[in-house]
């Protein structure tokens, strides 16, 4: 099999070797392409040393703020590609980061020292594949596999553990019995791991179509992902699929924690959320007990939380058995009609109330009251009816 390598990969790998050196693509740009994937960026191992790849890319721009750790990037046409020397790792001291590295002329001492098999791939047009670890049988058979002892490899870098089970979720692979038997006996390690890279592979994890069956094998893991204390309960696969993932990690909240909100904040704080998915989940968590069973019921959850967080609301609540059907669609044609649910929509606006002597907070608690009336249909949204209805309940 040959891969279709573009002009800038074809331009960085024939210019190395032309100085004598060897480069091939490695990692996931290869492993994609033997799934048929196109490959979302390209990485570039060579036996060249720092200093040689300065030299045989000192026409071309450059970045060097990888240089001491072997890697250049360079700037083709915009596109940044990564080449890196082939390296060697001393003692990972802290489950993370290598106490040194070396470079090596070595193509193997470089590809021993990655996380998989299926990752420990590397090609070129001249060498065709080089695959000393049977990657390339690993992806046939659809297996994650360590490299050499799992053990060692997660205790190297205890992220690794999250990266499994992130592409067994997104490639629909099947982890090796070995290498998940160590990412039980090692998953404590993931304590050393900075919260930006643990949400990091979680997000993407409950991405991929088999997060399901991953949650189901290492619940565990992902409980102590999520800080939920008690065991971690699922929705049917079916409506756990159906869900996005943002709605798929509000179900195991909404399933198995005492107190949803209290446990997806404490979450939030622990993973570092951003304010807009903190704000979403403790919106949507708060609400679950909210009435959905008709028209009106929608348009004040409409007012009160919004539609965006309505719609997933009910969307999740559906999931879970708590919403009917026909909820989703009764929503989707209110917010098509143009019926009225938010302050703004009303006939009427604050300057109308302060004209006739209405001052202060009473402004907003009067246009509320205006617009629960107008929901409720105790009047139309004409600024007649709206303050004859005012009049009557003052």
């Amino acid at each position: 099999m040959q891969l279709k390598l573009n002009d800038s990969v074809k331009y960085i790998i024939e210019k190395l070797e032309s100085a004598g050196q060897r480069a091939d693509i490695v990692g996931g740009c290869v492993r994609d392409f033997l799934l048929g994937k196109p490959p979302h960026d390209f990485d570039i191992t060579t036996s060249a040393t720092p200093d040689e790849m300065r030299e045989i890319f000192r026409d071309e721009h450059t970045l060097e703020v990888g240089l001491k750790h072997g890697t250049l990037t360079v700037i083709l046409g915009a596109e940044p590609y990564e080449i890196t020397t082939y390296r060697t790792e001393g003692d990972y001291t802290d489950h993370r980061h290598p106490s040194t590295v070396s470079f090596s002329r070595t193509l193997t001492d470089d590809l021993s020292r990655r996380d998989f098999t299926v990752n420990a791939i590397c090609y070129s047009e001249r060498h065709g594949f080089t695959d000393p670890f049977s990657g390339v049988a690993d992806i046939e058979a659809r297996v994650i596999r360590a490299v050499g002892e799992p053990a060692c490899r997660f205790e190297e870098d205890a992220l690794r553990i999250l990266r499994a089970l992130r592409f067994s979720s997104t490639l629909g692979f099947v982890i090796e019995e070995g290498t998940a038997r160590a990412i039980r006996e090692k998953a404590h390690l993931l304590e050393y791991i900075s919260a930006e890279r643990i949400l990091t592979e979680y997000k993407k994890l409950m991405e991929g179509s088999q997060a399901y069956e991953v949650i189901s094998e290492y619940p565990d893991i992902i409980a102590w992902v999520l800080s939920i204390p008690s065991a971690i309960r699922l929705l049917p696969r079916d409506r756990f699929a159906s869900l996005p993932p943002n709605l798929r990690t509000l179900s195991l909240f909404a399933l198995s924690a005492d107190s949803p909100v209290e446990a997806f904040s404490h979450a939030a704080d622990r993973l570092r959320l951003d304010n807009a998915a903190r704000h979403e989940g403790e919106k949507i968590l708060s609400s679950l007990d909210l009435p959905l069973s008709d028209e009106v019921d929608i348009k004040l959850a409409f007012m009160k939380i919004g539609a965006p967080y309505t719609l997933s609301l009910i969307k999740l609540l559906f999931a879970m058995g708590r919403a009917p059907q026909q909820c989703l669609a009764t929503a989707e044609r209110i917010l098509a009609s143009g019926a009225a649910y938010r302050i703004s929509d009303l006939a009427i606006k604050g300057e109308d109330l302060t004209s006739l002597g209405i001052k202060g907070p009473e402004v907003g608690k009067t246009l509320t009251a205006a617009i629960i009336a107008v929901i409720r249909g105790e009047c139309e949204n004409t600024r007649d009816s709206i303050f004859r209805y005012l009049n009557l309940h003052a």
